[in-house]
């Protein structure tokens, strides 16, 4: 084999092997919250807004685990932590951006949609949903 491509396997080894460090770090991470949620009694709001916190922001905390800490069976999670609110740009290119609700962690969060305006105008031009109003050209 040439240098160089020595040196790219072994570059890519290195970064293999610091990425499954790091997988291994975030599971034993999630398994530390999990650990110090067991056990603990429903307190309302407090443990409602954590629950959110660990289900949008903390992906690796398992949703039984956020499950137990509401005293809720896991697939009532999603319906009780609520959903986020996630805005990208329009995807007709008018330079505004779309805001949609996500209801779980498992819908896409790069699903495109348009913004209210483009919305409006569909509408008013009679365009069913879906239809795109991209500008003329692209």
């Amino acid at each position: 084999m040439s240098e160089d491509l020595d040196r790219a396997l072994g570059r890519l080894s290195a970064a293999a092997t610091e990425r499954d460090a790091a997988q291994g770090r975030v599971a034993a991470a999630a398994r530390a919250v999990a650990e110090a949620i067991t056990g603990r009694s429903a307190e309302g709001a407090a443990d409602r807004e954590l629950a959110r916190a660990l289900y949008w922001d903390y992906p690796d905390v398992p949703v039984p685990v956020i499950g137990a800490l509401l005293g809720v069976a896991t697939n009532r999670v999603a319906g009780v932590v609520g959903g986020r609110v996630v805005e990208r740009p329009c995807v007709n290119g008018c330079g505004r951006m779309a805001a949609w609700t996500m209801r779980s962690r498992n819908e896409s969060r790069s699903a495109s949609t348009e913004c209210a305006t483009c919305a409006e105008e569909r509408g008013n031009r009679g365009l069913p949903r879906g239809w795109a109003m991209r500008p003329v050209g692209t």
